[in-house]
Parts: C-alpha cells; structure tokens; sequence
C-alpha cells in the first residue's frame, strides 16, 4: 500500500497504515477488492463447489474449532436463515468486519479478532 507512506521516507509506520487503510476504504476500488476477496474466499471455502458455505464448510474457516460458537456466528451471519451462507451474506460479513466499530459483531470472528 504505497499510498500509506504519507511523508515518502520508504518506510510505513502503524499511524501511516492506519490513516492510508482509512482512506482507502473510502473508494471505489475498496470495494472492487472487497467483492473479489469475498468471491476468492467464498470458492476457496466451497470446497463441495455447490455454491453455498455450509457450515462445516464455515467451520473449516475461522479460526475457533468451539462448535457452539462457530454455529452462534454462523447463524448470525446466515441473514436469510437458509442454512447456508451465499455470495451475498459473505460479501456482507466481510464488509461489516472491515466497517464496523462493534467489538461483538459476528463479522470480527472471520479474522480472529474476536474472543
């Protein structure tokens, strides 16, 4: 993330991260990579290339391996409560875990930045 190196010494300190990634999930092209990521992710996890995330599937996916937890997230990321989350329910995780400024958003257990 070259545009990050604000006073261009080669070098990206935290605070330079911070403000740069700020910025840049502002744009456009944020949301051009959040979709592609989203999709790249999704195909990754399909691993039975049905077109859903079912949630073993999920599960092989974040990090936590406490089955009640992982259904508890899954369930509340499942919006439409099919059983399965589609394209659009992780496109939409992902967007909360990178918006949002709940600490207890069920979006923050896909990276590990929860619990």
């Amino acid at each position: 993330m070259p545009h990050c190196d604000a006073n261009n010494d080669g070098v990206i300190t935290l605070e330079e991260y911070i403000t740069g990634f700020e910025a840049w999930k502002n744009t456009p092209e944020f949301e051009t990579f959040l979709r592609e990521y989203s999709n790249f992710v999704f195909d990754a996890v399909d691993t039975n290339k049905n077109g859903r995330m079912e949630f073993d599937e999920f599960m092989g996916f974040i990090y936590t391996k406490d089955k009640a937890l992982g259904e508890k997230v899954f369930n509340a990321l499942d919006t439409d409560k099919s059983g399965y989350l589609d394209r659009n329910e992780v496109l939409t995780a992902f967007r909360e875990f990178f918006f949002t400024e709940d600490p207890n958003s069920p979006a923050n257990y896909l990276f590990e930045f929860n619990g």
